[in-house]
């Protein structure tokens, strides 16, 4: 009789032990990619690297620097529009698992960097002009993310942005969708 009580403490301990995941003051290192909605071509993408700081209650706050291209249709050539920005915010959970396996979160952040088209060229190759051929933006951000821990230091991340950036000439609002790692330290 006392093996099966073993068995079955140890079958409860399994099913109920929690991961040293989301304890306040981990930090992390996050790597992402992800595509901009509507444009199928390879040259519309965005690029993510960034810190993560987990606070109270599996929230966390995020610094990330972010590239993005996005080339727009000249004639029969493509006027590639990049973008440098930096990122802080703060991400909070909507809900998850028991477990902490599986969260879904929501993020707001402030952003600011520094665009160009057209390599900073603001004349093209058939005379024509840009309206402007770069400079500071800046804005806010918010973001949905859902994160699945595979083990207490490796999280894999399917996420979606949208930026609205204000001194800029081209588009206001920069949707992205993605996908990502983050390493817990």
């Amino acid at each position: 009789m006392k093996k099966y009580i073993y068995i079955a403490l140890a079958l409860f301990s399994i099913a109920t032990v929690h991961g040293q995941r989301l304890v306040p003051g981990q930090n992390g290192i996050e790597l992402s990619a992800g595509s901009i909605p509507g444009y199928q071509t390879l040259d519309n993408y965005t690029l993510n690297a960034g810190l993560t700081r987990t606070i109270k209650g599996g929230n966390y706050l995020f610094f990330m620097a972010e590239y993005s291209r996005k080339a727009y249709a000249y004639e029969s050539r493509k006027l590639p529009l990049e973008c440098y920005l930096l990122e802080a915010g703060y991400s909070h959970v909507l809900f998850g698992s028991y477990a902490k396996r599986l969260i879904f979160y929501t993020g707001l952040s402030a952003t600011g960097g520094y665009e160009t088209i057209n390599g900073g060229k603001s004349h093209l190759w058939d005379g024509a002009g840009l309206p402007a051929s770069g400079g500071i933006v800046y804005g806010a951000g918010g973001r949905l993310s859902l994160e699945f821990h595979l083990t207490d230091w490796l999280v894999l991340l399917a996420q979606a942005h949208a930026k609205l950036l204000w001194n800029t000439e081209y588009d206001q609002l920069r949707p992205s969708a993605g996908i990502g790692i983050r390493l817990t330290l």
